[in-house]
């Protein structure tokens, strides 16, 4: 497994790609406080402040944003060739990239994670009367092994899935593979990293 400082996101709904891209950026820049990354995006610093649909519009990010981070802190922005796709080939190819990445102790931010294919979220789902394809999530994929893939979720703390945030998931690879081709439109197979390309050296965060 890689080893990645856990950022819990605040708000039920909004701000897991913010906290997932926290995440991402500490295993590089551990100094860099989530509020300090809150801020370089000119993002209001309390999302719950923000009534539902004027807290997305300030709070959803983008490409743009994301390559914005890895200039500012040294970093090379890294994501998926394959986004939008969701063909047999496509998907095979995605998931590959993601095996490769967390073999180089580069842990991935993958986004467009539909949220009712884990068995945790579904149950809520299905007691609000939604389904498949409606609700996308950011999870960091920090491993994988013969069953599927390991990943922190931004959203277990402010969830109640768990009290710390700092615990690994499993995700069969079935499970994982609709959760990642259902959501509609570009949200399909979409990924995201970041790798050092600063002179200093961080160290290697996998644990042996």
């Amino acid at each position: 497994m890689i080893k990645v400082e856990y950022v819990a996101q605040t708000d039920q709904a909004i701000d897991c790609g913010i906290a997932g891209i926290a995440m991402l950026v500490k295993c590089y820049r551990p100094k860099v406080s989530y509020g300090e990354i809150v801020s370089s995006l000119s993002l209001p610093c309390t999302f719950s402040y923000f009534p539902g649909s004027l807290a997305s519009q300030a709070t959803w990010l983008w490409d743009e944003d994301y390559r914005f981070l890895a200039e500012l802190y040294g970093l090379r922005y890294i994501s998926s060739p394959h986004q939008g796709n969701a063909t047999d080939e496509h998907y095979e190819e995605y998931l590959q990239e993601i095996k490769n990445y967390v073999d180089r102790d580069i842990p991935i931010m993958v986004g467009g994670w539909d949220l009712y294919y884990d068995e945790f979220y579904r149950t809520r789902l299905e007691a609000w009367g939604m389904g498949p394809g409606q609700t996308g999530h950011n999870i960091i994929v920090v491993g994988y092994g013969r069953d599927g893939i390991y990943y922190l979720d931004p959203g277990a703390v402010v969830n109640k899935r768990d009290n710390v945030g700092h615990v690994t998931y499993l995700q069969k690879y079935e499970a994982f593979r609709l959760a990642v081709t259902s959501f509609p439109g570009v949200g399909k197979l979409y990924y995201c990293a970041y790798e050092n390309i600063a002179e200093h050296y961080w160290g290697k965060r996998r644990s042996r």
